[in-house]
């Protein structure tokens, strides 16, 4: 086993570890997968170093389908890894499914470990009316016993390096400190990336600039005693847009990986490269 001098680390450290220890599988994190897959595009020693190792294998959040299906094309033996903090490594995939093997179900399902598993943390974290480990993590069903990880089904969002982030918590922050006089909707959006961002919509129509300082400043004590990647502290990641500007569902409620999507590029480019 060879560990590396940072998280996330440079390319050429991981070339000098291919070189001199002789390592023979990968694993990282789904975000640094995909940087080290999109660099394999253009890097003619990359590629195939990732085709020599008998598996690079990645976990925390799924990777993205184009660089999976450009790598398994690239023949790069690529292996999902799916784990808990509460439980550890729960599922172990490889290339998907094909209609030889079984037919797609399309059934999302939701991981749950029973409360006799050997894996079951302790009954605290646990649901307590059926004392099972309810993780919020949902599965699309592709087949039988085979799964594609599908994200979460509650305001928690996993982040760059998959720490989990409680987005609803920093939410309430910015409304309850806010007042009546500043904001009149926020949604926290990061997924995969470094830090999360505030989008919030402005009552008033002009003055955003100032407006940015004004949110940073009364949310600032409660980010200074969160976690580290839960951290709001600088007013770029506060987005300030007009009123009625996030998308809503049909219930009127903000749809969080929407604006994931349609506010991409404005978003404060804290994801590492």
């Amino acid at each position: 086993m060879a560990l590396t001098s940072s998280l996330p680390y440079l390319l050429s450290e991981l070339k000098r570890i291919f070189k001199e220890c002789k390592v023979t599988v990968l694993n990282m994190f789904s975000s640094f997968m995909a940087g080290v897959i999109k660099e394999a595009r253009k890097d003619h020693k990359l590629l195939p170093m990732l085709q020599t190792f008998d598996a690079c294998a990645y976990g925390g959040l799924p990777l993205e389908d184009t660089e999976a299906i450009w790598a398994r094309g690239q023949g790069i033996n690529l292996v999902d890894l799916f784990a808990s903090t509460g439980v550890g490594y729960v599922t172990v995939s490889g290339a998907p499914i094909n209609a030889a093997n079984g037919a797609p179900t399309e059934k999302l399902v939701e991981l749950a470990v029973p409360k006799h598993a050997p894996e079951c943390p302790h009954p605290s974290l646990c649901d307590p009316t059926t004392g099972d480990f309810i993780t919020g993590d949902v599965f699309l069903e592709v087949g039988a016993d085979r799964y594609i990880s599908k994200g979460r089904n509650d305001d928690w969002i996993k982040m760059e390096i998959s720490l989990r982030c409680d987005t609803r918590s920093i939410e309430n922050n910015a409304f309850e400190t806010r007042g009546k006089d500043l904001i009149s909707a926020a949604v926290v959006i990061g997924a995969a990336r470094l830090s999360p961002d505030l989008f919030v919509e402005a009552k008033q129509t002009e003055g955003h600039d100032e407006l940015q300082a004004e949110v940073l400043g009364r949310i600032t004590p409660f980010h200074e005693r969160r976690y580290k990647h839960e951290r709001i502290l600088d007013s770029r990641l506060i987005i300030v847009l007009s009123n009625a500007t996030l998308p809503r569902t049909a219930k009127g409620s903000i749809s969080r990986k929407v604006v994931e999507r349609k506010f991409k590029e404005k978003r404060y480019p804290r994801k590492r490269t």
